[in-house]
């Protein structure tokens, strides 16, 4: 079993989105989004290679990163000797090809 790892940047971006959320929709739609994003990390504990890989990553020749998808947000995480290390947490509806490689690149 895969131990799941949240680098700060993607806790970072998730209290970004629950903040967002909380004052666009309300508590309980920001606390429901924050759940179903921790089902889909936690779920990588078992099957870590689930994930496709970014197709703006995978244009490059790129498959170091793998994302999972809770729409519209973009989880984006590598295995690094059998653990998953979750990078990123972005909005599906933004320029992913322009925001990823700046965030993987840190």
């Amino acid at each position: 079993m895969a131990k799941v790892h949240v680098a700060p940047e993607a806790d970072t971006d998730i209290a970004a989105i629950f903040e967002y959320l909380l004052g666009a929709e309300g508590l309980e739609v920001a606390e429901r989004l924050v759940e179903e994003l921790d089902a889909a990390v936690q779920s990588l504990n078992t099957l870590p290679e689930r994930g496709k890989y970014p197709p703006e990553l995978l244009s490059a020749g790129i498959t170091l990163f793998r994302e999972l998808q809770c729409y519209p947000w973009r989880i984006f995480y590598r295995v690094v000797d059998g653990d998953v290390w979750i990078v990123a947490v972005l909005d599906g509806r933004r320029n992913i090809a322009q925001l990823l490689p700046e965030r993987l690149a840190r």
